[in-house]
């Protein structure tokens, strides 16, 4: 009793508008608060000193794991016995959990009174490139009770996206009888990029308490899956789900990076580490040095590609991380002007988002560009640049910025026609891996990494 007179008395002495105040009597009034607060802060300690405004010095809440309030110290008081957690990680957290409660209620309103949360869901797999801005966050509010089966369904959707490929790639002109099925083909291919984002979105403990049988989540097939579809936003997206996971899975991706026998298998692995040296800077060195390791492939047509990749996945972590404003500030400039001249024209007359200057544009209307931008990144070394320089844009970002708002979705998403279809599938051709080597058996592991049997993935 004699602590909670302590801290009541405190409180008492500032003003009611006091925001040290607020934060205090939120945390004391609420055990369960804090203790979730605990808990998406990873601290396991039996008491908990929970810094209320200075990260240095405080002034505190001291709490127990339960959440429970045990007493107050004024700043400047010396912590002993009990973890720390600054202010600015406090601040965090309940910025996400701000979030979290506007993405529920932007899901109510999608769906409406008692309405179905599993349409939302079915939407994913529906929508192809034609998901918004505000679906997305609000199917993003379900994540943490739909994790492990959105797992699963990206694995039986990459599947089901192999063997329809496996199917398609003979077709060379449109028939009406396979337009539902190149519809269904385009979609699916999308829905690969939006599980993985969703997959990964404060996953981090999710990932590591995998059983080892799940544990290849978290290697390069993390990624793999998205980026061997072969469309830069679909690469964005799994280069993204990287660097959300981040420590986890940084030894599966040096490993991969150095093991890597295909252009496609190095390009992921080294967007993933560029991802990673992105969102977590502690990480830095040991991505710069893996990278940095010289790449020698077997003697095959490959390795020449291989190591220009290499040489330019270097490139751009020296620009990137030695050269931050010219990097950002040109990258943006490129894709500014693309915007001003290819998506503005489409937008109705008046329009707010009709910019002039490439300068104008505003970061998250580049990022949703680039989540959209149908190109394939194997029809280019320009686009392989864009690519790579583009991931640590992204991936510093929040996942719903690859997508348009609502408002403009509609005047700036191409429609699907079944000859995009086509296209796509012809790309994925392109960059069939050639080989010298004996081919594996139909029913064998497939050489480019993506962990199906030959017949269902690179075979004839």
């Amino acid at each position: 009793m004699g602590d909670n007179l302590h801290f009541l008395e405190q409180q008492h002495k500032r003003q009611p508008d006091d925001p040290i105040r607020q934060r205090s009597m939120a945390l004391y009034n609420s055990s369960e608060l804090t203790k979730f607060i605990l808990d998406r802060a990873n601290i396991s300690d039996v008491r908990t000193a929970i810094s209320l405004d200075d990260d240095d010095a405080g002034p505190y809440l001291l709490v127990e794991r339960s959440g429970r309030a045990v007493t107050y110290l004024e700043k400047g008081m010396k912590i002993k016995d009990a973890a720390i957690l600054p202010y600015s990680k406090l601040a965090a957290i309940v910025e996400r959990i701000a979030d979290w409660h506007d993405r529920i209620e932007l899901a109510g309103k999608l769906v409406g009174p008692g309405g179905d949360v599993s349409a939302l869901l079915r939407r994913l797999i529906e929508a192809g490139n034609d998901l918004t801005r505000e679906e997305f966050r609000a199917i993003s509010a379900w994540v943490p009770v739909f994790r492990g089966e959105i797992l699963n369904q990206l694995v039986r959707l990459v599947r089901e996206v192999e063997q329809e490929r496996y199917e398609l790639r003979k077709l060379h002109r449109v028939r009406k009888q396979d337009e539902p099925q190149l519809r269904r083909h385009w979609n699916r291919t999308w829905a690969i990029g939006h599980l993985t984002l969703l997959v990964a979105m404060d996953g981090r403990e999710y990932m590591e308490a995998l059983p080892d049988e799940m544990a290849w989540a978290r290697g390069q097939r993390l990624s793999l899956f998205a980026l061997s579809q072969g469309l830069i936003p679909l690469a964005l997206r799994g280069a993204w789900a990287v660097g959300e996971i981040g420590r986890p899975t940084l030894e599966e991706y040096r490993e991969a990076f150095v093991q890597a026998t295909t252009p496609t298998t190095l390009l992921n692995a080294g967007l993933g580490l560029l991802a990673i040296a992105a969102r977590h800077g502690r990480l830095l060195g040991q991505v710069r040095k893996t990278l940095a390791r010289a790449v020698d492939p077997p003697s095959t047509p490959a390795r020449e590609i291989m190591q220009r990749l290499q040489r330019l996945l270097v490139d751009v972590m020296d620009l990137v991380f030695n050269h931050k404003d010219d990097w950002q500030r040109d990258l943006q400039n490129v894709l500014g002007g693309f915007f001003v001249e290819v998506m503005g024209p489409k937008l109705k007359s008046g329009s707010r988002f009709r910019f002039t200057d490439p300068k104008e544009v505003p970061l998250d209307l580049l990022l949703a560009m680039l989540g959209w931008l149908s190109a394939s990144y194997v029809q280019a070394d320009s686009l392989v640049i864009l690519l790579c320089r583009s991931v640590p844009l992204v991936t510093a970002e929040r996942a719903e910025l690859l997508y348009f708002p609502q408002e403009v979705h509609a005047d700036l998403i191409a429609r699907w026609t079944p000859e995009r279809t086509l296209t796509l599938i012809q790309t994925r051709r392109l960059e069939q891996p050639k080989r010298t080597e004996p081919k594996p058996g139909r029913n064998e592991p497939c050489p480019c990494g993506s962990g199906f049997k030959y017949k269902h993935c690179h075979g004839p």
